[in-house]
């Protein structure tokens, strides 16, 4: 698995900036929390920015296997979707839909993070105050998804 699969990945559904990872009690290995928070949170110090939610690096491992599984579970539907852009006269949507149905028709239902997976299917995910991230595919396809806590 990647180090560092999210970096620039996930962004900020209050003020647009990115998320940046954040280790928290990293002098202990039983407490240690690998986090991500808005990097605008504070910009100066002593300051406190934007108030956006924090989130762990595994609930991010777990929003990609709980989008990426459903893919699979309707996957006459995206493919049918993504055939339809095959014949799209911009050829990076033309690659994206190709990469995705040779994807979908060789993949098995997932419970652990695949980082090629992810970086192949998502472009962003926008984490918001209410417990909410949506996730934006690389064909623009928004996927919502509440954050388990």
């Amino acid at each position: 698995m990647d180090d560092n699969p999210f970096a620039s990945k996930v962004i900020c559904g209050d003020c647009g900036g990115e998320y940046d990872r954040k280790v928290w009690n990293s002098n202990d290995e039983r407490f240690r929390q690998r986090v991500w928070r808005c990097n605008k949170r504070y910009v100066e110090k002593g300051k406190k920015g934007c108030d956006n939610t924090h989130i762990n690096d595994e609930v991010l491992y777990q929003i990609f296997i709980n989008v990426f599984n459903p893919i699979l579970e309707n996957k006459d539907y995206f493919t049918q979707k993504w055939r339809e852009k095959l014949s799209s006269e911009n050829l990076l949507e033309k690659y994206k839909a190709k990469q995705f149905i040779e994807i979908i028709t060789k993949a098995k239902p997932t419970t652990q993070f695949e980082a090629n997976l992810f970086f192949a299917f998502v472009e962003k995910m926008t984490v918001f105050k209410e417990e909410q991230v949506i996730v934006r595919l690389l064909d623009g396809t928004e996927i919502e998804c509440e954050i388990d806590k």
